[in-house]
Parts: C-alpha cells; sequence; structure tokens
C-alpha cells in the first residue's frame, strides 16, 4: 500500500502507510522501511516547499538506506539510493527559492526486483 502511494506520488500518504510497516517490523530491515517513508517525507518537503524539512529527510533516508545490498526484500535498494542521491542534488542545486522548479522527473516508482536486481518483465 506505501509503495503504491508513492508511485503515485501520494507522498504524505505513503509516509503514512510506510510508518505502519516501519513500527511493526522488529528486525534489520526496518531501517529499509525508515529510509523508504523519509524519501517520501523528502518528497512531500519539496512539494510544500520546505528546504531544510527536504534536505534533513534525504540525509536521515540516505543514512538509513546506506547497509543495504542492492536488492533487499525484492526491493531495488540500489536504484532508490540513487533516487535520493538525485534528490539532494537537485533540491541543494535549485535552493531554498527554488524547490518548484524541482524535476518531478527524478522520482522514479519503487518496484520490486528479483535478486539480479532487475524489474520483474
Amino acid at each position: 500500500m506505501g509503495l503504491e502511494r508513492f508511485n503515485r506520488g501520494a507522498f504524505f500518504d505513503a509516509h503514512e502507510s510506510l510508518e505502519h510497516a516501519w513500527r511493526a517490523e522488529d528486525g534489520h530491515v526496518r531501517e529499509l522501511y525508515h529510509g523508504l517513508l523519509l524519501l517520501a517525507v523528502a518528497w512531500h518537503h519539496v512539494e510544500r516547499g520546505s528546504y531544510r524539512g527536504a534536505l534533513h529527510s534525504l540525509a536521515r533516508a540516505k543514512h538509513w538506506l546506506a547497509g543495504f545490498p542492492a536488492v533487499c526484500q525484492g526491493l531495488p535498494v540500489k536504484a532508490i539510493r540513487a533516487q535520493v542521491d538525485a534528490l539532494h542534488q537537485d533540491v541543494v542545486r535549485r535552493g531554498e527559492r527554488g524547490l518548484a522548479a524541482v524535476d518531478r522527473g527524478l522520482h522514479q516508482p519503487i518496484r520490486p526486483s528479483d535478486s539480479s536486481g532487475k524489474p520483474p518483465e
């Protein structure tokens, strides 16, 4: 549900759903969910024009996603980290007054993949 909402660009709702998954998990994968929900929060901050909120959420997302392999729980973590990095670079480049111009094309849907990291056909 959270990824479906994220993929549709419903970032606040995605955050809410992913937070439920994060809180319900007690293993290492909890950190993966935390990173995902923080990416959704970052996009939400971009939409609302909160430069500091976006930067803070992206830094935290990067931290929580750092220890995972390229694919974990069927999710393309390497691609998710790339989205975090690209969004961070664009937010910094555009600055506090330029969030309305952040490249929305940087939002890439998160689709499960097989163990090779390739999305299903």
